[in-house]
């Protein structure tokens, strides 16, 4: 198994990072990583105090990530689209993909390397991460508009953030693709989902119909449809993973 947490950021990073995480591997494992809309950068500390920098794109399924005894990563998790203020480059070319972070991030990486690799512990990694991560400049329309629709959890319409990003249709697609890695719509539909799985999470005597009308499915068919598109389980056999976790 691996010890997961996550961290939150300060309140001048917090409206363009959801969190600082780390993950330790206790044993030879496997983890089940499940699309969010995010994209995150990951450090993974190797021998020698060597660190492999990586950039991982938006996810359209859950990946299932090899863990090794020790292995050690940090990770800073932007909200959808947010990472674009960072990173340089057409972020749908990334989408499902993880890449060296030098390559698209620049002076970002150089300096989050160079200072980090000397820390003594992860709090110091934790305080000198908040340290350097600033935002280079104010957010796009197009970055507010998907703001809007994260905070709605995928419910916000293709009309209401064309409203807000001042751009016609075809237009905002194509600008949501690029700052995010997916469409308007795969970016709702992803949303819709992580509120399903985190009300499952939460809730420990959930009704599945309840979830389907809360997260924002139009009937329990297209819920059970979507989630198992992108957890690859149905619902039923979540409950059930998260009531054993419990346990």
């Amino acid at each position: 198994m691996a010890e997961y947490k996550e961290f939150p950021v300060s309140d001048e990073n917090a409206s363009f990072a959801e969190c600082i995480w780390t993950s330790i591997g206790l044993e030879q494992t496997k983890t089940e990583v499940i699309p969010d809309g995010c994209i995150d950068v990951v450090l993974n500390y190797l021998d020698h105090g060597r660190v492999h920098f990586k950039l991982v794109g938006a996810m359209t399924s859950t990946k299932s990530v090899a863990v090794s005894k020790g292995q050690q990563f940090v990770g800073i998790r932007f909200r959808p689209g947010m990472a674009s203020s960072f990173v340089q480059g057409n972020l749908s070319t990334l989408t499902d993909q993880t890449a060296p972070a030098q390559a698209w991030i620049g002076k970002f990486t150089d300096r989050i390397v160079r200072n980090i690799v000397g820390c003594g512990d992860i709090q110091e990694r934790l305080s000198l991460i908040q340290t350097l991560l600033k935002m280079p400049r104010e957010p796009s329309l197009v970055q507010i508009a998907i703001t809007k629709l994260a905070s709605t959890y995928g419910k916000t319409t293709i009309e209401e953030m064309c409203d807000i990003s001042h751009l016609g249709e075809r237009q905002f697609r194509r600008s949501c693709l690029l700052v995010s890695g997916l469409s308007p719509k795969q970016l709702s539909s992803i949303l819709r989902f992580r509120r399903a799985y985190q009300l499952i999470d939460e809730v420990p005597s959930c009704c599945l119909a309840e979830v389907a009308i809360e997260a924002g499915y139009f009937d329990q068919s297209h819920f059970c449809r979507e989630f198992r598109r992108y957890a690859g389980i149905a619902p039923s056999t979540a409950v059930q993973i998260f009531a054993e976790g419990r346990n």
